[in-house]
Order: structure tokens, then C-alpha cells, then sequence
């Protein structure tokens, strides 16, 4: 029986290849990307659109940079995924991996004639592309998508160099998912010390599969109370076990975050949800879906704080009312779009202010309300946690 052979690659591209697995941070695996797949087929640039997650603007989109150096404004990108005619082939088929454009463009008299090629095609300067689509589990929006492409001077990419794509792929597939663990790991590693300098808060972080990355021992004691009572609070668990409560929120959470993703892969919202104690009113939880700060590959986290308070008197409404009565019109404001859950970008659009303007603003606000989060603040407002 013979055997189907792989494409050979030549020297360079297979040097390139054993370099790709050295990579160990975002920046690492774009360039390393780059270099293998420039060295692999000839082409004049490679691009990469990478899922961006973001906890200043509570939200992911995607950054499009290329090997000549240059990264496009978000609106470009923006217009990109609006206007591509390989988007509905994409949506259609989760965990593709590969799109060609002779297979999804029109006629180049109908091509020349649409907004995507003027817009689009001539500002990036390609006229033949092979993209290649990265997915997670399970395959809800691309984590990351390479594109080779060629201009107008050249001729259309081969099936043999297709097939060069597909020996690849895997390679680079791998790749990603192992600096996408490494990138994880090192968020975690940030939020656990952010939890050490506060270890007086009952607060744990959680991975994307709802494991404890880190729980003070106040979130430990909390988690009791939450599922034995009161008396009980101190007997000593095997493990960390989350309130049943508190986990069906975590996957509320997370199927609401996909979903967001499968409606437009552009843009992801975080959430925060409030929780009562099915028989104590006074614990509450507070769970909110984390997003890696400036972390292009990675999952969010979970942040969950627990909360209790013993006078339910100091959550009366005309004490709330006072309290709120001493912000500025402004302030108020800015109080009812968190409510909204509204991102600081979102705000910033809304009202015609810098991004680091609403940071500033929302900043002073949690130390006049004496909040440590937006989730707090949120709480405060409902009535849910005790007055400062």
C-alpha cells in the first residue's frame, strides 16, 4: 500500500518550524507565525487577527497586525467583518479552518465595484488571500486568524501551496494552545497577588473550567457558611467546593459570553451577577466574569466576592438615597450606565469623553462610595450589600 506523502517545505521554512514551538508569549507566536509562514509559500505579507481581551473596556475584539509592522484602527476592522463575503461561510461553519478567496469573492467586475475592495482589499493592499482559522473548545468565534496574501502582481495561491497551509496547521494550532495555558496561568499568577494584598477581602478567582486558583481564607470560611449554615462554617472540607448557587451562575455566565460571541465574533460582554442566599439575606456573592488584562490569547476568569452584613437597617432606602444624593449630576450619571453594564468605552462614546477620562471619573467614584469594584458599586445601588 502506498502512502500519501506531505508536501516537502524547504530549509528555511522547516528551521522556521522548529522555532515556532519556542514561542511562550503572545508577541512570540505572532512573529514566529509570521516567519514560518512567509518562509513556507512565497507571499508579500502575512496578517493576524487576534482576539483581544480586555478589563479596562470589559469587552473583546480583535486586533489586526501584520508582518510589515502595522496595526489597523478598530473601525477598519470593524468594517472588515462587516463587509467580508466570507463571514456568513464563517458563522456557518464553527471550527473551519481554512477559507480561500477565489472560492468566496465575486466576478472582478462585480469585485472592483464593492465597498470591500475599496475599503478593504485596496487599503490593506492584497488581492489573493488563504486564511487560516484557529479555534477554542468549543468552537464558538476564531482565537486567532492568519492570513497569507498577495497583491494584484501575482498570481492566485496553488493547491500545492494549500497543502503546504494544511501541513502546517496543526503546528501552528498546538502552538497557540500551548502560549493560550501560558498566557492563562500568568493572569491567574496576577490575580492571585492582587488577592494577597487583599487578603482581609473574602475573595477567590477561578479558571475558565471553574477551579480555585486562589481563595483567601475568608472566601473559604464564606464558601462554608454558603453551603453548611452558620454552625457549621468551620468544619474543615476536603477541597474547595464552590456553592452549588454560586457555580450555576459561573456557567450562566459563561454560556452568555459564548452566545454573545456567536451573535458577533467581534465583540464579547462581561457580565456581573448579584446573588442572595436561598435562606440567609444577609450573605451575598458577588460573581463576575473576569477578562485578562491585555492578554491576546486566553479565556476569562471567574472573581467571585463573597459579602456579609448583620444590619439589614443600614440597607434602608432613604440612608441609600442619601448617599447617592451626594454625587454630581455627572457622577449619577456615570453610576446609572455601570448599572446598564455599560464598559468604560461604551460610556466614553456615550458621552464624548477620552477612555482614560471615564477611568479617572469612575476611579474617584469608588473611593467616594467606598467600593472596590464595579460590581460593588452595582450591588450598593440595588440594595444588595450594606451602606460604607
Amino acid at each position: 500500500m502506498s502512502r500519501h506523502r506531505p508536501t516537502p517545505l524547504n530549509r528555511r521554512a522547516e528551521k522556521a518550524l522548529i522555532a515556532l514551538q519556542a514561542a511562550l508569549n503572545a508577541d512570540a507566536a505572532i512573529k514566529a507565525t509570521f516567519r514560518l509562514l512567509k518562509n513556507a509559500v512565497r507571499c508579500d505579507f502575512v496578517n493576524v487577527c487576534l482576539r483581544n481581551v480586555r478589563e479596562d473596556e470589559r469587552h473583546t475584539a480583535y486586533r489586526l497586525i501584520d508582518s510589515r509592522g502595522r496595526e489597523f484602527e478598530p473601525a477598519l476592522l470593524d468594517t472588515f467583518f462587516r463587509e467580508h463575503p466570507g463571514m456568513p461561510v464563517l458563522m456557518a461553519n464553527p471550527g473551519i479552518r481554512f477559507i480561500n478567496t477565489r472560492e468566496i469573492l465575486p466576478p472582478d467586475h462585480v469585485l472592483r465595484k464593492s465597498r470591500f475592495y475599496r475599503e478593504m482589499m485596496q487599503v490593506i493592499g492584497f488581492r489573493h488571500a488563504v486564511a487560516m482559522f484557529f479555534w477554542n473548545d468549543p468552537p464558538v468565534a476564531p482565537e486567532a486568524i492568519f492570513s497569507i496574501l498577495r497583491s494584484e502582481n501575482h498570481t492566485d495561491f496553488d493547491d500545492t501551496e494549500v497543502a503546504i497551509f494544511d501541513r502546517l496547521y496543526p503546528h501552528i494550532d498546538a502552538m497557540l494552545r500551548r502560549v493560550r495555558a501560558i498566557e492563562q496561568e500568568r493572569t491567574l499568577h496576577r490575580e492571585m497577588r492582587s488577592l494577597a494584598r487583599q487578603s482581609n477581602r473574602s475573595t477567590c478567582v477561578l479558571d475558565w473550567n471553574l477551579n480555585a486558583a486562589e481563595a483567601s481564607r475568608a472566601a473559604r470560611e464564606s464558601c462554608a457558611r454558603w453551603r453548611l449554615g452558620a454552625a457549621n462554617r468551620h468544619l474543615k472540607a476536603s477541597s474547595f467546593q464552590l456553592p452549588p448557587l454560586v457555580r450555576d451562575t459561573c456557567l450562566r455566565l459563561k454560556d452568555e459570553w459564548l452566545a454573545s460571541l456567536r451573535r458577533h465574533p467581534v465583540h464579547g460582554k462581561a457580565a456581573t451577577s448579584v446573588l442572595f442566599h436561598p435562606k440567609d439575606h444577609d450573605l451575598r456573592a458577588i460573581v463576575s466574569l473576569h477578562c485578562p488584562d491585555g492578554s491576546p490569547i486566553g479565556r476569562p476568569s471567574f472573581l467571585v466576592e463573597f459579602v456579609r452584613h448583620k444590619n439589614s437597617k443600614n440597607t434602608s432606602h432613604p440612608d441609600r438615597r442619601a448617599l447617592l444624593a451626594q454625587l454630581t449630576p455627572r457622577e449619577r450619571e456615570l453610576v446609572g450606565w455601570i448599572c446598564e453594564g455599560r464598559s468604560n468605552q461604551e460610556i466614553a462614546e456615550l458621552t464624548g469623553r477620552a477612555v482614560g477620562t471615564v477611568k479617572n471619573a469612575l476611579h474617584k467614584l469608588f473611593q467616594k462610595l467606598h467600593v472596590p469594584s464595579r460590581g460593588m458599586l452595582v450591588a450598593l445601588v440595588r440594595g444588595t450589600v450594606a451602606l460604607p
